[in-house]
C-alpha cells in the first residue's frame, strides 16, 4: 500500500484527480468503479475539470456504481445514483450502455444482485476502483462481520452506516443496501483509497497496522498489489 500524505483536502483531491486523469487518458475505455459520499467528491470535481478538454474521448469510459442504498426511489436525492449523476456521469456524458448500476427500488433483491454480477463478468477486470474508508472500516457496504461476502450481495447496514452523511436529510433511513463484494473489489487492477478528516484518524491508524481482520474489511486492501492511499491525516 503506497501512502501519499497531503496538507489539506484540496491538494489531496487535485493530486488524486491528476493520477486518475493519467490512467484514463492512457485507456479512455477504462472501467471505473466509483464510491460515493464526501470523501471522493473533490476528486470527482477535479477530474471532471481536467476531462473537459477530452470530453469526447472520455465519454467511452465504463462506470460501475460501487453500492446503493436499498428501498429508496431511484431518483431519490439521497441515492448513490443521484450523487453519481450530479458529480460524474452527467458532466462527462457517460451513456447508459457504459454504466453498470444497481436499482435502489429493486424488490427482487436476489435477481438484482445476479444481474449486476453478470454485468461485472461481461465487463471483465475493473481498471480503477475508487474507495472511501467507512467509519467502522467498511468498504462499499461490506460491513464488519465474522465473514465477508465475495461477490455482489444484499448487505444489512450497521447502525453506524445508517447515519451516513448522504442520508442526513432523508426522512427514509435504509436498513440494507446493495454492494459489490470483497473479491469483486480486490480483482481491480488498481485501487485508490481516499481518507480525509480527523474523524477518520482512528480507522486510518488501524488500517496502517497490516493485520487482516473480517471485522475491519478495509484491512483486506493489504492483500492487493496496487493500492494508493491518499490522505490529509497526519498521524505523527
Amino acid at each position: 500500500m503506497n501512502r501519499f500524505l497531503f496538507p489539506d483536502y484540496d491538494s489531496l483531491c487535485k493530486a488524486a484527480a491528476e493520477r486518475m486523469d493519467a490512467i484514463v487518458n492512457s485507456n479512455p475505455r477504462a472501467a471505473l468503479c466509483l464510491a460515493t459520499g464526501a470523501s471522493p467528491e473533490g476528486l470527482y470535481k477535479n477530474f471532471v475539470e481536467l476531462a473537459q478538454e477530452k470530453i469526447e474521448r472520455y465519454k467511452r469510459i465504463h462506470v460501475v456504481k460501487l453500492d446503493e442504498w436499498g428501498g429508496l426511489a431511484d431518483n431519490h436525492p439521497s441515492t448513490c445514483e443521484s450523487y453519481l449523476r450530479k458529480h460524474f456521469l452527467d458532466p462527462l456524458q457517460v451513456s447508459h450502455d457504459r454504466y453498470t448500476s444497481f436499482k435502489s427500488s429493486a424488490t427482487d433483491h436476489a435477481s438484482e444482485c445476479r444481474r449486476i454480477q453478470a454485468e461485472l463478468e461481461r465487463l471483465g477486470q475493473i481498471d480503477l476502483c475508487i474507495l472511501g474508508l467507512g467509519t467502522n472500516g467498511h468498504l462499499g457496504l461490506n460491513e464488519p462481520a465474522p465473514y465477508l461476502m465475495a461477490h455482489v450481495h444484499l448487505a444489512k447496514l450497521a447502525e453506524q452506516t445508517q447515519q451516513h452523511s448522504m442520508l442526513e436529510t432523508s426522512s427514509q433511513k435504509p436498513t440494507f443496501g446493495f454492494t459489490l463484494g470483497m473479491a469483486d473489489l480486490l480483482r481491480s487492477k488498481k485501487i485508490f483509497l481516499i481518507v480525509s478528516g480527523e474523524k477518520k484518524a482512528r480507522q486510518l491508524k488501524r488500517l496502517l497496522t497490516p493485520e487482516i481482520d473480517t471485522n475491519f474489511p478495509a484491512s483486506f486492501l493489504w492483500t492487493h498489489p496496487d493500492v494508493e492511499l491518499f490522505t490529509d491525516i497526519d498521524l505523527n
